[in-house]
């Protein structure tokens, strides 16, 4: 049920303010794997999540996780990947992601 996504988005969201970072990711995997099915605001909190554990090739792999479910990016999903990007390669994440948002 959506208020069943709610909860569980909300505990990614408390995962990543308490650094409990992995946790939020097996979260998803288990949202994934048995439901209650994702929306984009599940995504979010776990590319946020990502970035808050500095797993920038995780993050990458929430782009298309969400294109699989039929979702779209939005500017939190894009804002919470290029977060977790390494300063060092910035610009090479962004081209990434802007060559993904574009196929």
């Amino acid at each position: 049920t959506t208020s069943d996504v709610y909860a569980c988005s909300k505990a990614i969201s408390a995962c990543v303010r308490t650094a409990q970072c992995q946790q939020g990711l097996e979260i998803l995997a288990q949202m994934e794997a048995f439901g209650p099915e994702p929306n984009i605001v599940t995504y979010n909190a776990a590319a946020r999540a990502c970035a808050k554990g500095q797993l920038w090739q995780k993050a990458f792999d929430v782009l298309p996780a969400v294109e699989g479910k039929g979702l779209r990016p939005d500017a939190v999903t894009c804002g919470a990947v290029l977060g977790a990007c390494p300063t060092d390669d910035k610009w090479t994440c962004v081209l990434q992601c802007l060559r993904f948002l574009c196929m």
